[in-house]
């Protein structure tokens, strides 16, 4: 085997294995885009300490509303896994779609971001809507809706809250349109609620929680682990909720010699942009796309979807990735690949499809140039064996016995 060949196998063989390696690993938000993801943050105060130490602080319940927190090593530039001590938050005893009792919507009201509910559109409806059911144990005072977001995600068009009355369901919260991931309603007490969103996009949420008093007046004791010479940030009331690259947690709950921190009053975060996912110059509450960039919002059929969000054909592939958006093809077939589907593509793009007969002149010609060159090889054996003594011209001497 030649040198150039071991060395091309080589370098393949590397790369297969470093493709396989990045395909296998996880991957996270960057850490500027975790950070410019939050609205709000405050900086922590943690004593003198000469060694990794446990550090508690107390969180103010305002800052627990996004329900989702991002602690900031700013020295080293990372993010730092923390646990959060007992509290008490008033939690519904169900929720319920109205359609659907039997759905399984936990997740939002679990206070973790790694579990969402998906409600999907209705295709046969401009709008889609859905209303949503909570039942608390005792009655609860609130006058907050808090709505966290998965990535890509856009709000609902429209939200409307009800409270159960002697009387009957009766409306706190007449349809809005929201513009952030809280909506407030005047004050209001009862045990069952009523939460209907009317959508135009596919809608993941990995929390929808009433915020009640005790919720905004509890304090959340939060525990990590601290090292000289750091300086810490705390950010919360996240746009949407982008997964942190956390490092390994020690056992902070059996940590003994624990500080206690502070925690100063909150601010805007300078780092803040509002999250346009698709790039396209579109903030994600403005896109009638955001997954895929469509910087002009074309909207034909002014279902407020854009285009390039919608599947016209109803193939399972929306417009943006339909290599035919007007007629079903889910196999996506594109034998020319022209990026053209083959149920719509009136065009061949391969050349000997397209002009069969070149495959007869290439043929052809190959047989031709074969000939020719079969016929010199006989020619030029001819002239090899056409010598003066093959012609009966004079020997060569030879010698002499």
């Amino acid at each position: 085997m030649s040198k150039a060949r071991m060395y091309k196998r080589i370098v393949l063989f590397y790369a297969a294995v470093l493709s396989g390696l990045l395909l296998a690993t996880p991957t996270y938000a960057g850490v500027q885009e975790v950070l410019q993801s939050f609205a709000s943050a405050a900086t922590i105060t943690i004593p003198e300490i000469s060694v990794p130490t446990a550090v508690d602080i107390m969180v103010p319940g305002y800052m627990q509303q996004g329900q989702s927190l991002g602690l900031y090593n700013q020295t080293e530039e990372v993010f730092v896994p923390f646990i959060t001590g007992n509290a008490s938050p008033v939690e519904p005893v169900s929720v319920q779609r109205i359609d659907q009792v039997d759905a399984e919507l936990s997740a939002l009201v679990d206070k973790r971001h790694d579990a969402h509910v998906d409600f999907e559109i209705d295709a046969a409806s401009a709008d889609s809507r859905v209303t949503l059911r909570y039942t608390f144990e005792r009655p609860i005072v609130s006058d907050e809706l808090s709505m966290s977001l998965a990535q890509y995600v856009v709000r609902p068009t429209l939200v409307s809250i009800k409270v159960g009355t002697p009387e009957g369901m009766k409306y706190v919260l007449s349809p809005v349109a929201p513009t952030g991931n809280s909506i407030v309603f005047p004050k209001t007490e009862g045990s069952v609620w009523e939460v209907t969103l009317v959508y135009k996009q596919p809608l993941r949420l990995t929390e929808l929680a009433f915020q009640t008093e005790a919720d905004l007046y509890m304090d959340v004791p939060i525990r990590f682990l601290a090292y000289p010479g750091r300086n810490y940030t705390l950010f919360y009331n996240p746009e949407v909720i982008l997964d942190q690259q956390l490092g390994e947690i020690g056992d902070l709950r059996a940590a003994m010699a624990v500080q206690k921190g502070s925690i100063a009053a909150g601010q805007l975060n300078p780092l803040y942009i509002p999250a346009d996912s698709d790039m396209d110059g579109r903030t994600d509450a403005n896109d009638n796309c955001p997954r895929h960039a469509n910087e002009e919002q074309e909207d034909i059929d002014e279902n407020g979807r854009g285009d390039v969000c919608d599947d016209f054909d109803l193939d399972g592939h929306v417009n943006a990735a339909d290599n035919c958006h007007e007629v079903p093809n889910r196999d996506q077939a594109d034998t020319d690949t022209d990026g053209i589907g083959d149920v719509c593509d009136g065009e061949e793009s391969r050349v000997t499809e397209r002009y069969p007969w070149l495959v007869w002149v290439a043929l052809g010609v190959a047989t031709a140039v074969f000939v020719g060159l079969f016929l010199l090889a006989i020619r030029h054996r001819e002239d090899d064996g056409d010598t003066p003594a093959a012609n009966g011209g004079p020997a060569q001497d030879q010698p002499t016995v």
